[in-house]
Protein backbone atom coordinates (compact mmCIF):
# COMPACT_ATOMS: atom_id res chain seq x y z
CA UNK A 1 0.00 0.00 0.00
CA UNK A 2 1.42 3.44 -1.19
CA UNK A 3 0.98 5.63 2.28
CA UNK A 4 0.81 8.83 1.11
CA UNK A 5 -1.09 12.34 1.69
CA UNK A 6 -1.95 12.86 -2.04
CA UNK A 7 -5.02 10.93 -4.27
CA UNK A 8 -2.92 9.45 -6.76
CA UNK A 9 -3.21 6.14 -8.52
CA UNK A 10 -3.22 4.26 -5.58
CA UNK A 11 -6.34 5.33 -4.84
CA UNK A 12 -7.65 3.06 -7.00
CA UNK A 13 -6.42 -0.23 -5.39
CA UNK A 14 -7.19 0.92 -2.22
CA UNK A 15 -10.92 1.86 -3.28
CA UNK A 16 -11.29 -1.89 -4.43
CA UNK A 17 -10.55 -3.51 -1.50
CA UNK A 18 -11.81 -1.24 1.11
CA UNK A 19 -15.38 -1.36 2.10
CA UNK A 20 -15.64 2.02 3.41
CA UNK A 21 -16.33 4.42 0.84
CA UNK A 22 -13.15 6.62 0.79
CA UNK A 23 -15.16 10.05 0.38
CA UNK A 24 -16.80 9.80 3.17
CA UNK A 25 -13.84 9.09 5.30
CA UNK A 26 -12.33 12.23 3.95
CA UNK A 27 -15.98 13.75 4.67
CA UNK A 28 -15.63 12.20 8.28
CA UNK A 29 -11.75 13.40 8.72
CA UNK A 30 -12.58 16.99 8.20
CA UNK A 31 -15.67 16.51 10.92
CA UNK A 32 -14.88 13.95 12.86
CA UNK A 33 -15.96 10.40 13.39
CA UNK A 34 -13.87 8.50 11.82
CA UNK A 35 -13.68 4.76 12.47
CA UNK A 36 -11.13 2.92 14.33
CA UNK A 37 -10.41 0.85 11.45
CA UNK A 38 -11.27 0.10 8.13
CA UNK A 39 -11.81 -3.20 6.78
CA UNK A 40 -9.82 -4.58 3.81
CA UNK A 41 -10.99 -7.42 1.86
CA UNK A 42 -9.08 -9.28 -1.01
CA UNK A 43 -6.15 -7.47 -3.55
CA UNK A 44 -6.12 -5.55 -6.05
CA UNK A 45 -3.59 -5.19 -9.13
CA UNK A 46 -3.84 -3.37 -11.98
CA UNK A 47 -1.09 -1.91 -15.08
CA UNK A 48 -0.49 1.29 -16.12
CA UNK A 49 -2.28 -0.18 -19.53
CA UNK A 50 -5.61 -0.74 -17.39
CA UNK A 51 -5.96 2.55 -16.74
CA UNK A 52 -5.99 4.02 -20.14
CA UNK A 53 -9.40 1.41 -19.73
CA UNK A 54 -10.96 2.78 -16.88
CA UNK A 55 -11.12 7.07 -18.27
Amino acid sequence: MDVNARPTTSIIGIARVMKEQIGDLIVRARFGGLPERVHLEGESIFRKGDLALMA
